[in-house]
């Protein structure tokens, strides 16, 4: 199946900011992808608590999204997603599922020793999954919304 190139560094504005559009579609995918009559809540503008939104499934766990809007991934970057994953986590000790949505598709290149973008998301996500921030452990999973729309997880 072939999907339409979306050039996110040119998506529009929201509140005054590209970050913020980014923000918002992911908002709204996620809207999308929850089924109705289960509540579904966005963080707004200021401190998100390492979410854009979530959403309490029928068993009371959470699933939650938070955006990313920068085009490469390397270690400053995976730094910021495990500063968010557990702000995330310490904030919603409910949360059972984290996708992170990404503008752009993981480099998987493989060059010599050096680590690829993929290689540092697969570390990242074996890291985090190890992380337990509830008082009764909850199984989390981890999964990327890629920029080319298909949902990878569990």
């Amino acid at each position: 199946m072939s999907f339409p190139e979306i050039d996110f560094r040119a998506i529009r504005p929201h509140h005054g900011s590209r970050h913020g559009g980014f923000e918002e579609v992911v908002c709204q995918l996620a809207a999308l992808d929850t089924p109705a009559g289960v509540p579904i809540h966005r963080k707004g503008i200021a401190a998100d608590a390492g979410l854009e939104c979530y959403r309490v499934e029928r068993d009371c766990s959470e699933t939650g999204w938070h955006a990313k809007y920068f085009f490469e991934f390397g270690s400053g970057e995976a730094g910021q997603l495990i500063e968010s994953f557990n702000n995330a986590a310490e904030k919603h000790p409910a949360l059972a599922r984290f996708v992170v949505c990404l503008p752009f598709d993981l480099s998987d290149e493989r060059v010599g020793k050096r680590k690829s973008e993929r290689n540092r998301w697969d570390t990242w996500v074996r890291g985090a999954e190890g992380v337990d921030r509830s008082p009764c452990r909850r199984d989390r999973t981890l999964g990327q919304f890629p920029a080319h729309g298909t949902v990878v997880a569990q």
